[in-house]
């Protein structure tokens, strides 16, 4: 019934209530802050009492550990700085990215094959030139104190803020310490160069997710010069010289130019004295969905990447660097290979290399890995050009290649090589089937005919070209989510002649990466929690031809009267096969869900399993779907029919016939006319009246003292005949004829509160039980045929006719209020069916790595290389791993980039000035500037040469945190050394050289992951 006039008024101490409820929880945040402060001081002056103490406290003795963490803890988040905007890991999973899709789907078909711009960039520059795309380093300015040339490599980078800026982070330092603890500790200086391998932002190259998660971290960690700015389009490259910045170069004051009448070949000169760091960046598959465009606008014309330089005009680059070693940085854009300018290009470098060169060749793909995990045919495998070019041109000079990607570490190292004879099949069998172990791996094992390397083959014109061995590492981890390493084979073969190589090294190893491959059973749900819209519409799309399910729970008690665990579960089996063939028969909307499903679940599934294993794999995934869809629905069905006949919720069963709800006579007989069960529960009105016998004389009290201290308002008391049937709202005298608007507002409030029942329709609406189980009633009344208990279950179904008969909006409130329960039940369901498919598919198969790990979104086990040309013209490849990233960040109180930090600098400089000492470190009266002739006061120290450039730093500090050197190896320019090398072959040829050199690095024999 309606609200009795006159109690309506209590309804107001509820909202007074509720406002006073807020402010007191409002209260205690602020009290709860303050206190955090005071615990934080508090721990503090525990902590000096410690110190002056004898340590002889008990269990009331606070540990350094322990009061490091309590301080950390109770930061002040009102004083510390964090960083804002800081994005997490991309959610593959999410709803979001169907939009993203759409698009890359639309411009893959409009880009590939149709239009490459790669083949717009040698069009564009002056006279046919290599300008921004060749780069000469092969000078005394470039080379450290030791002879050698040190450059650093990333890839994968853009994703959370976490990971991609603690890569960045420790990239941006002057040195990295990596090690555990002080004896393993070893210091590798920051790289004058920086290569990028692609894949810079992820889910796809938007102007946002370029800006957010690749830029805004590099400038975290390493800042641009003060003239940067981001809307700056370069019009000349190299960026040089530098407009805030000084002491950018060594050069004599007569060399010295202004910015102002610097030409191209002046910044090219500049470039090779400048003493920063320098980018480099290839574009990955995500930057080329785009076409391009993105990356051409950021990238190409852009002239920092934080304080790094980026000099390039192209997406690809060749560099010539110390000691007879080049880097050639590959586009292979979307058709997995070099095109023809490309080619072209970097044949023309390769005639201006000597005999005895080495070449460094990085790509965005790993393809040595990717084309024998999907065991591709030799006419199928990628990079033909690029072999072409490796092959006969390149020829042994082909050291290292270097890939991203995959987002994790491995190195491959080549065990035989195709002579003239070949490898048999017997010998390749068998070391295919050799067990080896990245984590207790010796070259001990190895012995010296397991490296053929070198061998000559011939060709048509009687030249003998030295085959290419180059060492094959992918080091993925720059910050995006971590891919295993257990699905890929170790021993693989690799090319046209399908030499075989060997893992010897694997970050994460096996053994970690395939327990984690295991999190997906129970996190799948809660870390794509973004998805769960989507599969509760799915599940729900499947059964909706099957709705209502009358006279279910009469059917199982038929079956299982005693509620026997097991005996239900076979006839739950029982009817999701019933059901399913059902769909298949008279579904429509069911069956339309139900095809998509299973097609698109099928087409899921990792096309490198066998045809039939993959069709069959996904045919199990989508049954799977299907009857667990099925069960969330015959069990909501039954609790819905269950409440009823147990009496539990109130149903008018006046129309609604007794035997599709009834299994006996005793419970029918309970029903009244125009009632419902006897004793049966209706929730809104049962709480209603609780209330009002309870409670509403305390509001009533309440709200007449808060009225008395306020202006009049009126009641309906006073005149009884203004609220009467026939008297309309409007022609009350008091409501238009009150005082001032507050009065009028007042008036209105309390017309609504006693006239309309807020409090009853509130309840009302979260009494869903009840009103689907009406509606539950009233639909089975008109679908069921003479009342049977199986009118809609085992092919006992009306005919589609009688839907006609059902109300619309009968329907549409039954199924709304019907799905929030199902989706109770369906989500964690289909979240945990779709986990437990891809934790199986990952360590049974070995398949689905991609879908398997992406899931998972991992920000931990990160990793990045550091190089080094030794002054002998050897290259040392350092691994650099990370077990963890911090997750909570502050401002770093010690910043060099601060105003403080800069005040303190420009004194220093002004001292300087003034007394005549801006001078170099030889003393030969040569002056440092970066683009004037007089240094001014109002320019900063470059960043790069800051000792603390990175903005933020971690709020807790742990071990786990600490970089290490995963992988070490050592790799000469070429397999026969000459006469100044100082490796002998008759001892122990290629095997003994890797491992004297490994064990010549002081402290890395034992605390590598490769050995």
């Amino acid at each position: 019934g309606s609200l009795v006039r006159g109690h309506g008024v209590e309804e107001g101490g509820i909202w007074v209530l509720w406002c006073v409820a807020v402010f007191m929880y409002c209260c205690v945040r602020v009290q709860d802050e303050f206190w955090r402060c005071r615990c934080k001081e508090k721990a503090e002056m525990e902590r000096q009492d410690g110190d002056n103490s004898d340590g002889d406290d008990g269990d009331d003795a606070i540990l350094g550990d322990e009061l490091e963490f309590m301080n950390k803890m109770f930061v002040n988040p009102w004083t510390v700085e964090r960083p804002k905007g800081a994005l997490a890991m991309v959610p593959w999973y999410s709803t979001m990215l169907f939009t993203s899709c759409f698009d890359i789907l639309v411009q893959l078909k409009v880009f590939l094959g149709r239009f490459d711009a790669r083949a717009m960039q040698p069009a564009l520059a002056p006279n046919g030139s290599n300008r921004g795309s060749f780069f000469s380093l092969n000078n005394d300015n470039n080379v450290d104190n030791d002879g050698g040339f040190w450059f650093d490599f990333v890839a994968d980078v853009g994703d959370g803020f976490n990971s991609s800026y603690q890569v960045s982070r420790l990239l941006a330092q002057p040195s990295l310490t990596v090690g555990d603890g002080e004896s393993n500790a070893k210091t590798l200086p920051r790289g004058k160069v920086l290569v990028v391998g692609g894949d810079l932002a992820y889910p796809d190259p938007t102007d946002e997710s370029y800006e957010q998660r690749f830029f805004r971290v590099f400038e975290d960690s390493l800042p641009p010069p003060p003239s940067y700015r981001r809307e700056a389009i370069s019009t000349a490259k190299p960026a040089l010289p530098v407009q805030g910045w000084r002491d950018c170069f060594e050069m004599t004051k007569e060399n010295d130019v202004n910015s102002s009448n610097a030409d191209a070949r002046t910044r090219d000169e500049l470039l090779q004295s400048y003493k920063g760091p320098c980018a480099f960046v290839i574009p990955g598959n995500h930057d080329w969905f785009d076409g391009l465009s993105t990356y051409t606008r950021y990238i190409l014309s852009r002239d920092w990447l934080g304080g790094w330089l980026m000099p390039q005009q192209r997406s690809y680059f060749c560099l010539q660097l110390p000691r007879g070693w080049w880097l050639l940085g590959l586009d292979l854009a979307l058709s997995q290979d070099i095109d023809i300018d490309q080619f072209k290009f970097f044949s023309e470098m390769a005639k201006k290399m000597n005999k005895s060169d080495a070449v460094i060749i990085v790509t965005h793909e790993p393809h040595w890995v990717l084309d024998a995990d999907y065991n591709l045919s030799i006419d199928s495998l990628a990079e033909g050009n690029l072999y072409e070019l490796m092959t006969n041109h390149l020829g042994g000079k082909v050291r290292l290649r270097l890939a991203g990607d995959l987002h994790h570490y491995t190195r491959h190292v080549p065990l035989m090589m195709r002579g003239g004879d070949g490898m048999s099949a017997a010998a390749a069998g068998g070391m295919r089937n050799r067990h080896f172990s990245e984590s207790r791996f010796s070259w001990d094992n190895v012995s010296d005919k397991d490296f053929n390397c070198g061998e000559s083959v011939d060709r048509d014109d009687d030249e003998d070209i030295e085959d290419n061995c180059p060492e094959l590492i992918v080091s993925g981890g720059g910050g995006a989510f971590l891919h295993g390493t257990h699905t890929f084979a170790k021993v693989i073969q690799v090319g046209k002649k399908q030499d075989s190589y060997l893992r010897v090294c694997a970050y994460p190893d096996e053994k970690t990466s395939h327990r984690l491959g295991w999190l997906n059973i129970l996190q799948f749900r809660w870390r794509n929690w973004r998805i769960d819209i989507v599969l509760a519409i799915v599940y729900f799309g499947v059964v909706s031809s099957l709705f209502p399910l009358c006279g279910v729970y009469p059917d199982y008690l038929n079956y299982d009267p005693t509620h026997n665990p097991l005996s239900f579960i076979v006839w739950l089996i029982a009817k999701v096969i019933t059901l399913s063939l059902e769909i298949l028969r008279t579904g429509r909307i069911s069956l339309l869900f139900l095809f998509s499903l299973t097609t698109s679940l099928v087409l899921f599934t990792d096309d490198k399993l066998k045809t039939s294993t993959r069709v069959m794999w996904g045919l199990t995934h989508a049954f799977t779907h299907v009857a667990a869809a099925i069960s969330c629905l015959v069990f909501v069905q039954t609790i819905a029919e269950w409440m009823i006949y147990e009496g539990i919720v109130k149903v008018n069963l006046t129309n609604a016939m007794p035997e599709a709800l009834f299994l006996d006579s005793s419970k029918a007989a309970q029903q009244g006319h125009g009632g419902g069960v006897d004793g049966a529960l209706d929730l809104a009105e049962s709480l209603y009246d609780e209330y009002t016998n309870h409670f509403s004389h305390v509001f009533t009290n309440f709200t007449h003292v808060v009225n008395s201290n306020m202006t009049h308002v009126f009641h309906p008391e006073e005149n009884t005949t203004a609220f009467s049937e026939d008297n309309q709202f409007g022609k009350h005298h008091n409501f238009f004829h009150a005082g001032n608007a507050y009065e009028t507002l007042l008036t209105c409030w309390d017309w609504i509160r006693e006239n309309v029942p807020l409090l009853k329709f509130t309840l009302a609406v979260f009494d869903l039980l009840g009103m689907i189980a009406q509606r539950h009633a009233d639909i089975c009344h008109i679908l069921c045929d003479n009342g049977s208990i199986k009118c809609l279950l085992d092919q006992y179904r009306t005919t589609h006719r009688y839907y006609q008969y059902l109300d619309r909006v009968t329907v549409v409130t039954y199924l709304s209020g019907l799905f929030l329960y199902f989706c109770v039940f369906a989500i964690p369901l289909a979240g945990g069916v779709f986990g437990a498919w891809l934790a199986l598919t990952l360590n049974v198969f070995k398949a689905q790595y991609n879908e398997g790990f992406s899931s998972l979104r991992i920000e931990h086990w990160k990793n990045f290389l550091k190089l080094h040309i030794t002054k002998h013209g050897e290259l040392e490849v350092f691994g650099i791993g990370l077990s963890r990233v911090p997750k909570r960040w502050m401002k770093d109180d010690e910043w060099d980039g601060s105003k403080e930090a800069l005040q303190k600098r420009r004194k220093r400089a002004s001292a300087t000035m003034l007394s005549g000492s801006v001078s170099n470190a030889n003393g030969n009266g040569t002056s440092r500037f970066c683009f004037s002739k007089k240094a001014e006061t109002s320019d900063d120290l470059p960043s790069w040469m800051w000792n603390r450039p990175s903005q933020w730093v971690p709020i807790l500090k742990s071990k786990k945190h600490i970089p290490k050197v995963i992988d070490y190896t050592k790799i000469a320019k070429r397999h026969h050394y000459g006469v100044n090398s100082n490796v002998q072959n008759s001892k122990g040829g290629e095997a003994h050289f890797r491992k004297k050199n490994f064990e010549s690095v002081p402290n890395f024999r034992r605390t590598t992951d490769s050995y």
